[in-house]
């Protein structure tokens, strides 16, 4: 349960940085960071996202995109079971 948790902490703080008036190449770095992605990653919350390799802007967005789904699909099924 503590990885699902995670999961949906993670996802919060990238779409909060993605939300932010920071520019597109910040919210790149911050988001594809040890500290965001790879600590998505780590939890083994299965989740898919297409990379459109295309800019900043596209790649933030799809990913966070993919991300916050996810979260709120865990968060339902935590609050279901409540």
């Amino acid at each position: 349960m503590e990885r699902f948790k995670k999961f949906i902490e993670l996802a919060d703080r990238a779409v909060a940085i993605s939300e932010s008036d920071a520019s597109w190449e910040t919210k790149y770095d911050m988001i594809f960071s040890p500290e965001i992605s790879r600590a998505i990653y780590e939890t083994n919350v299965d989740f898919d996202w297409c990379d459109p390799d295309a800019d900043y802007v596209d790649d933030v967005l799809a990913f966070v995109f993919a991300v916050k789904a996810k979260a709120d699909d865990i968060r339902l099924a935590l609050t279901s079971n409540s």
